[in-house]
């Protein structure tokens, strides 16, 4: 299995109900950087995937359930500035922007600048980070804003207030190969479409594919 860092909540609700039905079941997961996750998911190492669906392509063997969406956020700590109006950053202008660097992803980068050109914002201070989690807790320890996945900003580990800015994110998927995959892996595909009750996106199965990891 394949499970990028911004996907683990779903992961947490799936994970234990599988092993407790299946206990014999062995599970190997991996974290990659989530730079990494489009080149692997091209390369079809990993036969279940807990992932975003931009990571995806149209026929690329992998059916899926879409689980939900997770617009990018302007994280503050909890003592920042109030903005009274989500479009305008100008209050932000003088304080610090904590960002994640392209080392980590750098399709999130890119969506994140995006969103700031929208506004016609660019930060004077910029400070990098190639974990979420020394961002979050730059930001809750007052060095300064993030802008970063709902998903990642509400987890309750940090304290940290989480604005959505709904004008830009993607949906996060759990994916299994359809072609030439593990008995385990159409298992799972089952097992999955039974817990969740998100939208099912069925693609073309690659015959030429081979199960290499679960």
């Amino acid at each position: 299995m394949l499970l990028s860092e911004a996907s683990t909540s779903i992961y947490r609700q799936c994970i234990g109900t599988f092993a407790q039905k299946y206990p014999d079941t062995p599970i190997n997961v991996v974290s990659p950087q989530t730079k990494d996750v489009i080149k692997i998911v091209l390369e079809k190492k990993y036969d279940v995937l807990f992932t975003f669906e931009n990571m995806l392509s149209s026929s690329n063997g992998y059916d899926y359930i879409r689980i939900d969406d997770d617009p990018l956020c302007l994280v503050l700590p909890e003592q920042g500035p109030e903005l009274t109006d989500i479009k305008d950053f100008s209050p932000l202008q003088d304080m610090t922007y904590v960002g994640i660097s392209h080392e980590f992803s750098t399709y999130l980068v890119g969506d994140i600048e995006a969103l700031m050109r929208d506004r016609g914002f660019i930060p004077k201070i910029v400070h990098t980070h190639s974990k979420l989690q020394s961002v979050l807790i730059a930001v809750e320890q007052g060095v300064g804003f993030s802008i970063l996945p709902i998903s990642v900003a509400e987890e309750g580990k940090y304290d940290v207030r989480a604005i959505p800015l709904h004008d830009r994110g993607a949906s996060r998927v759990v994916a299994w190969k359809n072609a030439n995959c593990s008995e385990i892996t159409t298992l799972f595909g089952e097992f999955a479409k039974k817990h969740f009750t998100g939208e099912l996106v069925r693609t073309r199965g690659r015959a030429e594919e081979s199960p290499l990891e679960d």
